[in-house]
């Protein structure tokens, strides 16, 4: 990285408020943000219960988003991945948002599908966009470059 790359925001894993605020504390100097991967599908975030496997415990991630976000030097973004279910997706990103989440990152697959075989959800991304006030970014279904 050099400093005309910014933002520039650097994303970790993490089971707790308190970890992901120390890592933040740490790299604060370098970094514009700091964003909680809760979208990763790989068997290693299973085994560790971390990534998209803390979709099945909200009231963990609030409160690992609630805790970071009130003692993080920088922003505290997330990136997540969808339900099969529109409503409770939408609940899931109005409650990152109120647990203090500044900019959500969605990639806009199941957590199941960790092979990318399946399109993007884009329909729901737009949902999420217009229920949330913090920015949203699209993630995930990009097949090449034209």
């Amino acid at each position: 990285s050099c400093k005309t790359d910014r933002p520039l925001i650097m994303q970790f894993h993490a089971r707790s408020g308190e970890d992901l605020a120390a890592a933040a504390a740490m790299v604060a100097p370098y970094v514009d943000a700091v964003d909680l991967n809760l979208g990763c599908p790989q068997f290693c975030a299973r085994k560790g219960r971390y990534g998209a496997f803390l979709m099945d415990h909200l009231d963990r991630i609030e409160s690992i988003l609630s805790t970071a976000s009130s003692r993080s030097p920088v922003p505290i973004t997330a990136k997540i991945r969808v339900f099969k279910d529109e409503a409770r997706t939408l609940a899931y990103a109005k409650m990152l948002e109120r647990s203090g989440v500044q900019m959500l990152t969605v990639h806009g697959r199941l957590r199941e599908d960790n092979e990318g075989l399946d399109p993007a959800n884009w329909a729901l991304i737009r949902a999420i966009k217009e229920a949330v006030r913090i920015p949203v970014l699209a993630n995930g279904n990009i097949l090449w470059y034209r």
